[in-house]
């Protein structure tokens, strides 16, 4: 196969995979059980401020402040029910979209009727890219949907750090942004968000491959979530976990820990799924 029918064939394989994770029913059902969190805590929790707002502009009282949007919306405040629920289940909604289907293309036979017309290390990469993406997809979209329709509610003030609203603090990652540029700051965490999602969906795949276990898939990220938790509290370092540093509000973020953590993420899964996967006489 020349160089030109391969990338061909790459494209190929990577816009199926991409249809199949996308439009598939299992993204939708994420998507929406996010939704139902992002909506809930629009009603619950941000109308709840609305009361003050319409105290401070009826008395203008000079000590109330109204710079609370930042810390309002779901990932704002680490403390709200429903945000907490949300950055729990993460690992189940990034996997949900598509992780597991690399185990029902192995028990259907699908894997080995394509592999019959397409390149091993084609289908393996094909696949690692459509569950990243959406995994990734799958928790960011509740979380634009919450921040966009608190922005709707609530105004979206530069918040001051003297308020005593914000738990972001001088050694939080990024805090500069948030207080001279919030709207840069809550992007790049949900960029951040979208970075571990697709890891975690990726971490999925790779215990598919070694257990080939369907109920192992669906709970390897969550379980490893968890373990980290626990893993980086035993050793006094909770922030350093991404249950601790994920929530954009949380204040937790350092990051040369996340960096690490990420890089070590993404070049052990594509290891473990892209490179050696490919090598398995199992398909």
């Amino acid at each position: 196969m020349s160089g030109f029918e391969g990338e061909r064939a790459v494209k190929q394989i990577l816009k199926t995979e991409l249809k199949r994770a996308f439009t598939g029913k299992m993204f939708f059902i994420s998507i929406g059980l996010g939704c139902i969190l992002a909506i809930l805590q629009l009603l619950l929790e941000v109308t709840g401020h609305l009361p003050y707002m319409a105290n401070y502009f009826t008395y203008q009282k000079p000590m109330t402040g109204i710079d609370y949007f930042f810390s309002a919306w779901m990932g704002g405040n680490p403390t709200d029910i429903y945000g907490y629920i949300f950055f729990l289940l993460l690992p189940i909604l990034a996997v949900l979209p598509y992780a597991d289907t690399f185990y029902t293309d192995m028990k259907s036979g699908f894997v080995k009727n394509l592999l019959l017309r397409v390149k091993r290390r084609h289908y393996f990469f094909a696949k690692y890219i459509a569950a990243f993406l959406a995994g990734g997809a799958a928790v960011v979209i509740p979380l634009l949907l919450n921040f966009l329709s608190a922005a709707m509610v609530l105004p979206a003030i530069l918040p001051q750090s003297t308020s005593g609203s914000h738990p972001i603090w001088i050694t939080s990652m990024w805090h500069g942004l948030y207080y001279n540029h919030p709207f840069v700051y809550e992007f790049l965490y949900m960029g951040l968000d979208f970075l571990f999602a697709g890891i975690f969906a990726a971490v999925a795949l790779s215990v598919t491959r070694l257990a080939q276990n369907r109920i192992i898939t669906l709970l390897s990220p969550f379980i490893l979530y968890i373990f980290l938790s626990a893993f980086f509290d035993f050793l006094g370092q909770y922030d350093w976990a991404p249950r601790a540093f994920l929530p954009p509000g949380s204040g937790s973020g350092h990051g040369p820990v996340v960096a690490v953590e990420a890089a070590v993420g993404l070049l052990l899964t594509f290891f473990v799924f892209v490179m050696r996967g490919p090598k398995d006489d199992v398909y």
